[in-house]
């Protein structure tokens, strides 16, 4: 790699870093472990927490829950250039009421279509957005998991999308939401470098 190159490549990382320490100021309440186990997802997957690419969602007690956008599913499969295409086909009862749905993409250096079967009921819970927004939430389902498998180098092991966590109830739902809109926090951003040094030594 051309001197240049790497020039460009530590600015972006170190542009990264200032985006994640700005966004962690914004969250409280995540130890040093958890702020390095974000730190580093966002580093490694180039995740950028101030374009909502990804989320540190933390409730009490609870264990960190760090969650992608839907969206860079969808961007980083076509910046492979490989996507050839991709559909989703959801079959309802007769209450419109989803089923069954299906994926079906192909990659561009393979022969042969991916096709994967999800059943509903194995992905709702009957809670918030899934009870309103049935087909939206089933298809951002379908699609993070059909192109997870489609690209596994690529997307294999990206936090899953908000909708996949089948075990997400209403009060996460408000702390997503409450991230989302990247609420204003007077607390001190965590030095990312730091931190990961520190961690290092533990």
């Amino acid at each position: 790699m051309e001197n240049k190159e790497l020039v460009e490549q530590q600015e972006q990382n170190n542009e990264l870093k200032k985006c994640v320490e700005t966004y962690l100021a914004k969250n409280s309440g995540l130890t040093q472990n958890e702020v390095k186990e974000f730190a580093m997802l966002c580093l490694t997957h180039k995740l950028n927490p101030l374009k909502g690419e990804i989320y540190a969602i933390k409730y009490g007690n609870k264990p960190l829950q760090v969650i992608s956008n839907y969206y860079v599913y969808l961007k980083r499969a076509d910046a492979t250039g490989l996507l050839d295409y991709y559909n989703v086909e959801i079959d309802t009862n007769e209450n419109g009421i989803p089923t069954i749905g299906r994926f079906v993409g192909k990659r561009k250096d393979q022969s042969k279509e991916l096709v994967m079967t999800f059943v509903f009921k194995e992905w709702n819970q009957g809670q918030s957005t899934w009870v309103s927004k049935p087909h939206f939430m089933f298809d951002k389902c379908i699609v993070a998991n059909g192109m997870r498998r489609l690209f596994p180098n690529e997307l294999g092991n990206m936090p899953y999308v908000n909708e996949e966590l089948w075990y997400w109830n209403k009060q996460n739902e408000d702390i997503v939401k409450e991230h989302i809109a990247l609420e204003e926090n007077k607390q001190e951003a965590p030095q990312v470098d730091k931190v990961l040094v520190e961690s290092e030594k533990n």
